[in-house]
């Protein structure tokens, strides 16, 4: 199990720690309900040191991950930010990160505990490219304003202007951070990433002057409710070798109009002849789950259309939910799908889901 260097910190302010993605993480501040709402209303901050982050050293880098990935890189302009899927050459995922174009060397943000497979799988098309990557995970830590005023919210406490797909560098307290902001269909997102000798002064200056602001730290208890509610694919779950992009809503990280990288032939005759088979949806229980062991066949009158593939076990406003990926010739929103280990049907839902 890996620890951030905020450990006893976390385990002063939280009132439970918890196990995520084989990280010690808070799990509640103060409760679920009132952090999520928080995240969905106004501005939560999360600790999200177990994301891992990857340094692109060499001339060749930029220009490499756009070849093996669904974004278009190569116009990324220096201070940007934006979110693009690597593929396999079969056009299933491997990754879903991103990529912020700083100085000296651009960034990976990518998923958790996936630092080390990436960075073989990239190494694996690079022959003749000047390319190195290098693991600042353990160097550094991660921390984020989610939610609707998340922009405003980290202007105002950082005192930096911030354009959706914006990433600079700026100093907050003793400090260099390198801070980035990333707003999609289905939330923005303020990362600030800094070197783990300053964090926890970092840390604790953004909760006092975010407290001011009305912003409540998020455990990950109610970070996971929140993800599944707003349709964000988690790695391990719905970022797999299982699916592709578009299966679990990545449309918005697929550029179709750049050229050739790995897998695009297949993702653009998904797009073109319409033959994306399925897709990525909500599901709502009334009562909780018997088990939230993922993932988990999804029957209609006895027959799988589906599987469910992230579950929380925290109610909202009286309301257990999922996330299922579904025939979309078998499944509508409306439509009462069984889970093979329970005996009460979830009802679909598009995402993200308003309760």
């Amino acid at each position: 199990m890996k620890t951030g260097v905020l450990r006893e910190v976390h385990r002063t302010e939280a009132r439970e720690i918890a196990v995520y993605h084989d990280w010690e993480m808070p799990a509640v501040y103060s409760s679920v309900d009132q952090e999520f709402q928080a995240a969905t209303t106004g501005t939560a901050l999360v600790d999200h040191s177990f994301f891992g982050r990857l340094e692109v050293n060499g001339a060749d880098g930029l220009d490499l991950l756009h070849r093996l990935s669904t974004n278009d890189l190569r116009s990324l302009r220096p201070g940007q930010v934006t979110l693009t899927a690597i593929t396999t050459d079969k056009g299933r995922l491997v990754d879903y990160v991103k990529v912020a174009r700083t100085s000296p060397a651009p960034f990976l943000f990518v998923s958790p505990n996936n630092e080390e497979a990436l960075t073989h799988w990239i190494d694996k098309y690079c022959i003749t490219e000047d390319v190195r990557l290098h693991c600042v995970t353990n160097d550094t830590s991660l921390f984020t304003f989610v939610g609707p005023r998340a922009q405003a919210t980290a202007t105002n406490i950082l005192g930096v202007e911030l354009p959706s797909g914006t990433a600079v560098e700026a100093k907050f307290g003793a400090a260099s951070a390198t801070i980035a902001y990333v707003e999609t269909p289905r939330v923005g997102m303020v990362h600030i990433l800094v070197q783990n000798e300053v964090a926890e002064e970092t840390w604790r200056e953004l909760v006092r002057r975010g407290e001011k602001l009305g912003v409540l730290r998020m455990g990950l208890a109610a970070y996971e409710t929140f993800r599944i509610a707003r349709g964000i694919p988690d790695f391990g779950r719905e970022i797999t070798g299982e699916f592709n992009p578009f299966e679990v809503g990545l449309r918005d990280s697929i550029s179709l109009t750049k050229g050739c990288y790995l897998g695009q032939e297949v993702i653009a005759r998904l797009d073109t002849y319409q033959k994306v088979k399925r897709k990525l949806v909500g599901i709502l229980f009334k009562t909780s789950s018997p088990s939230a062991v993922m993932p988990v066949p999804l029957l209609a009158e006895g027959v799988e259309v589906g599987v469910m593939t992230s579950y929380s076990p925290h109610a909202v406003n009286g309301m257990y939910m999922g996330l299922a990926v579904v025939r979309s010739d078998r499944v509508h929103e409306g439509d009462a799908l069984l889970p093979a280990n329970s005996t009460e049907n979830g009802i679909v839902i598009t995402t993200p889901i308003l309760l």
